[in-house]
């Protein structure tokens, strides 16, 4: 029965007429129908409802709810099955031993341990894995400071007259004149050493 729209006026001097009971009770039925239909809503996965407790911990219902009791039962089963879990002597999956997880770890050890040896002998060359690259590094540039002398080896400078250097290769005339003695003189080279002898005619 469709609802009707209610009179809200009513005053002393008003009589009730049969279509006014009409409508309250049409109304009053229309309200009955509308809970009835209301509680016949199940609840699912896809709409709201009424829905039936359940102390069940097996069930597979997508319409029940559990209830508190059921939520401890599983929580308290799960933590007696990891308590158990805990509590069982290795070795069993899950679990490794002491001595297993030394020997792990010696072994991890031993891998980085050997492959940084190999990354210096690699960088310091074989035999000179003492040597550090700061250590070269110093040792080129104090070998680049040194000078030759009459007493010991080192860098020279041409004159870029009598010796001239090009693309790394020195090159020298053959002979000199001393252009106020008339002499000559000619290079000779001996154990490393650069120098210049007298040409005896």
């Amino acid at each position: 029965m469709a609802w009707q729209t209610p009179k809200t006026n009513w005053s002393a001097a008003d009589v009730p007429l049969p279509d006014d009971f009409n409508r309250i009770e049409g109304n009053t039925q229309h309200l009955k129908d509308e809970v009835d239909s209301h509680k016949a809503e199940d609840a699912s996965t896809a709409a709201k409802g009424h829905v039936q407790l359940s102390s069940s911990t097996s069930s597979t219902s997508t319409s029940l709810a559990a209830t508190a009791s059921a939520v401890k039962t599983v929580k308290d089963e799960a933590k007696a099955y990891t308590d158990s879990h805990e509590q069982k002597a290795a070795p069993h999956s899950g679990h490794e031993t002491p001595a297993g997880a030394q020997a792990k770890a010696d072994a991890a050890e031993a891998a980085a341990k050997a492959y940084a040896d190999q990354e210096v002998a690699d960088l310091a060359g074989e035999g000179r894995t003492t040597e550090t690259v700061k250590g070269n590094a110093d040792a080129l540039d104090a070998h680049k400071a040194e000078i030759a002398t009459q007493e010991s080896l080192g860098h020279v400078k041409v004159d870029g007259e009598t010796i001239t250097a090009s693309n790394g290769i020195i090159s020298a005339q053959t002979q000199i004149v001393d252009t106020v003695t008339s002499d000559k003189w000619k290079w000779g080279m001996e154990n490393g050493i650069i120098f210049l002898e007298k040409v005896v005619v």
